[in-house]
């Protein structure tokens, strides 16, 4: 482990509109759009008709939107795509789910593909993993919420649950291959068949109390996982505050960053504070950037964890670093080690 100080990406305290504030201002906006009002008569509300129609329509001219205060089902094949400057409301009762092994379960329920300037409040979305016919076992996309090739993101509270794919996806569409400036706070990602969370290429991202467990079903199984695709992606300007993850199919959190290099040298930076791991059946926290012998292009960066309690790891070595690039360091300060036997480990005996 070393020690290097090099900046990382910071947002100051005044960076996030309250919750509150922004719920505040939809409501009391005149021209707010309300979905209830783009369904049929008689419309039912417990989420057994589909109105994929009447829901892209309430989104198609962007502004402020809310959701019904009942689940609504929405099709894998339209999604829910949402406009550039939207800032979209989900009330308490507010769920959208998609039609169950719909389109060979290959969905994005909530698409943000190529946006810019969105802000999603309480999300709340329901994937069908579990819900029977499952016929494309070969499959592994099926995403809650799509971030691919966004600009000035913020997601408050999003609940994604038993997706077939991702819970959020965060990367590349078209020719955008890295998304840029997205905050998610509060979110809360379970029991989805790849990953909580993957993120394939991004500059400048802060993840604000994620909670990230039961990823299973497919590899990679990975709580939070940063996976660029190739040279294009960019992973840098990385912040995590008090990320929460506990009993993934593989690693709690796990960075790879090998595809991102070939001529061209990369920078690759990240704050990680007070991570929580629990149960992971491999690794609490895995790293990894081995490049090709021969390959140019080189890594350098910092990878900073800072405080994390990582407990009862299923290899008992919650930390896994493996790369060739002298100048990507990682460190670790003041971590708390839980072996199987439920002993917390001294200095001498965690290193």
């Amino acid at each position: 482990l070393h020690q290097i100080n090099e900046p990382v990406f910071e947002y100051t305290s005044g960076y996030l509109a309250t919750k509150q504030a922004l719920i505040d201002s939809i409501n009391a906006n005149p021209a707010k759009k309300l979905v209830t009002t783009y369904l049929p008569s008689g419309y039912v509300t417990d989420g057994s008709v589909n109105y994929t129609t009447q829901l892209n329509t309430a989104l198609s001219a962007g502004g402020d939107v809310i959701m019904p205060n009942f689940p609504i089902m929405i099709d894998g094949a339209n999604n829910a795509p949402v406009r550039n400057n939207t800032r979209l409301l989900f009330q308490a009762n507010s769920e959208l789910w998609v039609k169950p092994g719909y389109n060979g379960y290959n969905y994005d329920i909530l698409m943000l593909r190529g946006r810019n300037n969105v802000t999603v409040i309480d999300a709340n979305i329901r994937g069908d993993k579990g819900y029977g016919g499952l016929s494309a076992l070969s499959y592994e996309r099926g995403q809650g919420i799509n971030l691919g090739g966004c600009q000035n993101i913020t997601l408050y509270d999003p609940v994604v649950h038993d997706c077939w794919g991702d819970g959020i996806y965060i990367g590349q569409t078209g020719s955008t291959v890295n998304c840029k400036n997205v905050i998610i706070k509060d979110a809360y990602l379970r029991k989805n068949r790849r990953d909580g969370i993957s993120i394939i290429g991004v500059d400048g991202l802060l993840l604000d109390n994620i909670y990230a467990g039961y990823s299973d079903g497919t590899a990679p199984m990975s709580g939070i996982n940063f996976e660029p695709n190739n040279t294009s992606c960019e992973i840098k300007n990385i912040r995590i505050n008090n990320p929460k993850t506990e009993y993934n199919g593989s690693n709690g959190i796990q960075i790879g960053l090998k595809n991102m290099l070939t001529s061209v040298n990369k920078t690759s930076n990240f704050a990680i504070y007070n991570h929580i791991d629990i149960g992971s059946p491999r690794y609490a926290f895995k790293m990894m950037c081995n490049p090709a012998s021969g390959t140019a292009g080189k890594m350098k960066g910092l990878i900073n964890l800072i405080n994390p309690t990582w407990n009862k790891a299923g290899t008992d070595l919650p930390l896994y670093l493996s790369t060739n690039q002298v100048n990507l360091k990682t460190t670790a300060s003041s971590p708390e080690v839980m072996n199987l036997s439920g002993k917390i480990l001294s200095y001498t005996e965690a290193y």
